[in-house]
């Protein structure tokens, strides 16, 4: 798996807390892990025993087969879900839906949520936006099994950012621009290469 165990705990933690944290089981063996700004989809057997132990003190439990529950900290009892409401099967996605290759840059922006990340399209076609770094920070290629290959990040036309493999899928909401300034920035560097070279200073 391509993810950090240590940050995705603090994703798993921050939606139980302030948000909402769904989990649910297909018949298939697809373990999906769900809030409102980021899912997660992977084949069981390649989740963590670290992952699901967290899940459990958490929400005390693993759904069967078939289950899927909604939690959250401030309610009694965890609500029933459709299944095939959770799931998304974001690698069938893939193939359906219109994806940009993007990049990261040396472009940070401190918003009211945290700090954040410009993206780029390889292409330098006019697709920047931002990203949280938690969620940049979770995503780990290094993690990634010999056999296992990862692609992304990608961005579709609806700002939903995009890792895969054969293992697990991965994907996030873009942090919209809240004032005038952060839109500004986004139109004057759309196909300008933000990951500019070091350079030697002149000196004169």
């Amino acid at each position: 798996m391509f993810i950090k165990n240590s940050k995705f705990k603090a994703l798993l933690k921050d939606a139980y807390k302030h948000h909402e944290l769904n989990v649910g089981r297909t018949d298939k063996g697809v373990f999906i892990i769900d809030a409102p700004t980021w899912h997660l989809e992977a084949f069981e057997e390649y989740l963590t025993n670290e992952i699901k132990a967290m899940i459990v003190e958490l929400v005390g439990d693993l759904p069967a087969a078939g289950q899927a529950w909604s939690y959250r900290e401030t309610q009694e009892a965890p609500q029933t879900m459709m299944i095939d409401c959770l799931f998304e099967n974001l690698w069938e996605q893939t193939k359906e839906t219109k994806w940009i290759e993007m990049e990261k840059t040396r472009v940070y922006l401190e918003k009211d949520g945290g700090l954040c990340n410009m993206i780029q399209s390889k292409s330098l076609s006019k697709d920047n936006s931002y990203i949280s770094v938690d969620f940049l920070n979770t995503i780990d290629k290094k993690a990634c099994n010999e056999e296992e290959d990862m692609y992304g990040p990608l961005m579709n036309l609806a700002g939903k950012v995009l890792w895969y493999s054969s293992e697990m899928a991965f994907k996030c909401t873009c942090t919209a621009p809240r004032y005038s300034g952060e839109r500004e920035l986004l139109q004057a560097t759309n196909g300008i290469d933000m990951n500019w070279a070091q350079t030697e200073a002149e000196l004169i």
